[in-house]
């Protein structure tokens, strides 16, 4: 894992310089995994993104992160945020609950007994 990346996701994107910089961001981390034997852990809060970004874009960013798990499983960690389960859009409540349910075996708490 020494050709690894190290990403961290600041929030104070310059919007000018990069206009989608979370799209780019994606594409990297995608790109790197299929590629070199990296590993991934995902901090959860996934559906908890800026206002400015829509809602059908969040759920597919969500949706590619957990393909991202299923063809990597044992080189992508997925955790649960505080907000993954109690706090999502209510338009996409139903959706979010189902993707959640059938893929509860992905995720993992932060802390475990």
């Amino acid at each position: 894992m020494k050709n690894c990346k190290r990403f961290w996701i600041n929030t104070k994107f310059n919007v000018e310089s990069n206009p989608n910089p979370r799209r780019h961001l994606r594409l990297n981390i995608l790109e790197n995994s299929r590629s070199q034997n990296c590993r991934y852990v995902f901090l959860g809060d996934y559906l908890d993104a800026k206002d400015d970004i829509v809602l059908s874009k969040k759920l597919d960013n969500f949706l590619q992160i957990i393909q991202l798990k299923k063809e990597n499983p044992e080189n992508v960690v997925l955790l649960l945020g505080n907000y993954d389960l109690l706090h999502f859009d209510y338009e996409i409540n139903k959706s979010v609950s189902l993707i959640f349910r059938e893929n509860a075996s992905l995720f993992q708490n932060a802390y475990q007994d």
